[in-house]
């Protein structure tokens, strides 16, 4: 297993821990990086293990200046034939977000997904908008 990998796997593996536990670092106010980081871990776990990816590279970042409910996470993906190369098998960029504090949705501190790009595997994710 690769160190990229073993590291993805670690992730999604605290990532899960943590959902059954509490609901995560994210509030009705703000959603943390790291928790966005998580959540886009747990996605690129299923793209590996459903595809011919075998490397998954991810990046997060706020997606808005001064917005604090939206994170923006691109996962990168390399297969056995593009690992050595400049190219990735396949890119995705998600956002990661929490509904604003009008909604009833927010008092579960639900962390939402979206594809912003086409998606590398399975239905385009398409979650809530406010």
């Amino acid at each position: 297993m690769s160190r990229r990998r073993a590291l993805v796997a670690i992730g999604v593996a605290a990532a899960l821990g943590a959902s059954l536990l509490v609901s995560g670092p994210a509030s009705a106010h703000n959603i943390s990086i790291r928790a966005a980081a998580q959540k886009a871990d747990a996605r690129a776990q299923q793209v590996m293990n459903a595809t011919i990816a075998i490397e998954a590279d991810r990046s997060c970042k706020a997606a808005f200046q001064g917005h604090n409910h939206y994170a923006r996470c691109t996962l990168r993906y390399d297969s056995a034939a593009t690992r050595q190369t400049k190219r990735y098998w396949c890119s995705e960029t998600l956002d990661v977000y929490l509904l604003p504090e009008d909604t009833t949705v927010h008092l579960t501190n639900t962390i939402f997904t979206r594809h912003l790009t086409r998606s590398c595997w399975g239905p385009r994710l398409t979650g809530p908008r406010p």
